[in-house]
């Protein structure tokens, strides 16, 4: 996703060895390289982009070869595209090609075509202006200089010039969002962030594959993760919002409304929270299976909301203690959760308003060898003691010191 960058970080072409590779390598005649996409737009609305797209029109293959020998790190995708980690920025160089959708699962099987015909396999008007490669159009993206641009324009939509001017997103053919539904989170995405408008045949479209439920035919794994990555980021509780408000995804709860109760909720007892993360896993029931094989970090809040909620139900006392143990260890955004968006007995809401207030901050400092160093026996006995210590600590709603706990311990324990 394209991000402003501040001025002391604005870049331009002699910052960038591999931009003056590339233009190195267009003088031989071989290649001729095109900015397009994503960076052309934001340039020509006034933002910089520090993700540059580029078409290679020439022998891509060639081209890779060229760039690995010269150690230069490029990785190739099936698409016949490949991701370059420049200084500061980030270079996708794909070859001009034509894609053909057959199952809706957003799949293409791709040929090599010509760059009108790469053109015409673009998501949107908006995103289909080609720009030859040059430094000053290369400076130009990556400040947002879209009036240097905008002469330079080689080959775009006819219509591309007038839905920048009126920032309408508009579909380049009827059955786009059936081709393709990752669009539907794409266009949203724009619409969003960057104060587009959707035309109003697109907007038909749009509710039309709505409708089928398209995005259903998407790869599971790869819409969890398109979700994943804008719900996450810059504008995600908008964006979710409007994915809920035009029924692209049926998330089980308002977003607006999840994320200002978690908010709050952090901001009244001054947690250390990963908002978008909590944000994230909110939006679904904990067993819901949309967000199954998500990255570990996530995956470890949501499965242990589904342990504490478990550890309730099946819980044979309804003890503070056996409470502090369903929920020890467990990440605080899961606890969150639990207390934000699940069913509870008013014995687990006593709990967690009281562990909020006072009980999550208490720890034992004795260990079970203090406790064989005082002679206790081994066995189940150390055990039993540690968990009265900790349950005489709950009940006073505070921590000891490791001195006082030892003394209770011997008081307790050993009579004295």
């Amino acid at each position: 996703m394209s991000t402003r960058l501040s001025s002391e970080n604005q870049l331009n072409a002699h910052t960038e060895p591999f931009l003056i590779r590339l233009l190195d390598l267009q003088k031989t005649g071989l290649y001729r390289f095109f900015l397009v996409g994503g960076c052309v737009r934001n340039a020509m609305l006034g933002y910089p982009s520090n993700d540059i797209d580029i078409v290679c029109d020439g022998a891509f293959g060639k081209l890779m070869e060229a760039l690995e020998e010269e150690g230069v790190l490029a990785k190739e995708s099936l698409f016949n595209t490949a991701k370059v980690k420049g200084e500061s920025v980030e270079f996708d160089i794909a070859s001009p090609r034509t894609e053909c959708y057959s199952t809706g699962d957003g799949m293409p099987t791709v040929m090599s075509g010509t760059l009108a015909q790469d053109l015409m396999r673009r998501d949107f008007t908006v995103n289909t202006a080609y720009v030859p490669l040059t430094e000053d159009h290369f400076n130009a993206v990556v400040s947002g200089d879209g009036k240097t641009l905008k002469e330079a324009v080689f080959q775009a939509h006819p219509l591309f010039f007038d839905d920048i001017g009126s920032k309408k997103l508009r579909i380049l053919h009827a059955s786009s969002f059936e081709e393709d539904p990752s669009r539907l989170l794409r266009i949203v995405k724009y619409e969003t962030l960057y104060g587009f408008a959707i035309e109003a045949d697109t907007f038909l479209r749009l509710k039309s594959a709505v409708a089928e439920r398209a995005i259903e035919r998407y790869a599971k794994g790869r819409l969890r993760d398109l979700v994943f990555d804008l719900i996450t980021g810059r504008g995600g509780v908008a964006i979710a919002e409007r994915l809920k408000s035009l029924d692209i995804i049926a998330f089980d709860r308002e977003p607006e409304r999840a994320y200002e109760r978690i908010c709050s909720f952090s901001e009244a007892y001054d947690l250390h929270l990963r908002e978008r993360l909590c944000f994230a896993a909110s939006l679904f029931e904990p067993e819901h299976s949309f967000w199954r094989g998500a990255p570990k970090n996530f995956s470890k809040i949501l499965n242990d909301w589904q342990e504490i909620i478990s550890g309730f139900k099946s819980a044979d006392e309804k003890t503070y203690l056996t409470a502090y143990k369903i929920v020890y260890n467990k990440t605080v955004e899961s606890l969150v959760l639990y207390t934000q968006f699940s069913q509870m007995t008013s014995f687990e809401t006593d709990f967690l308003k009281a562990y909020w207030t006072s009980l999550r901050h208490i720890q034992l400092s004795v260990t079970g060898a203090d406790l064989l160093a005082l002679g206790l026996e081994s066995g189940p006995t150390v055990g039993h003691a540690l968990d009265a210590l900790l349950a005489h600590e709950l009940a006073c709603g505070q921590s000891f010191d490791k001195d006082r706990e030892i003394q209770w311990i011997k008081r307790e324990w050993y009579g004295n």
